[in-house]
């Protein structure tokens, strides 16, 4: 299994804080903060989504990448300019 895990521990935690941040502002009945933090959180999540999204992307497109070239002139005989 391949993967990127320092970021992905580093996201987890920090998505952890603060969604333990929140839930402390909660329980002390600080509502403008536990706001805040709620919204940090979400935009923390969505980072680490787009994130991981884009480095799979990244990570398939060069696996891929020696394979998808030589398909190509494979397929493509004509693009070899052999006389």
């Amino acid at each position: 299994m391949q993967g990127n895990w320092g970021s992905a521990g580093t996201a987890f935690f920090l998505s952890a804080f603060i969604l333990g941040t929140t839930i402390e502002f909660v329980h002390r009945g600080q509502v403008f903060a536990a706001g805040a933090s709620a919204m940090l959180f979400s935009m923390v999540y969505l980072a680490n989504i787009v994130n991981a999204s884009s480095q799979a992307k990244t990570y398939n497109q060069t696996k891929t990448q020696k394979f998808r070239k030589s398909l190509k002139w494979y397929l493509f005989a004509e693009l070899r300019l052999e006389f």
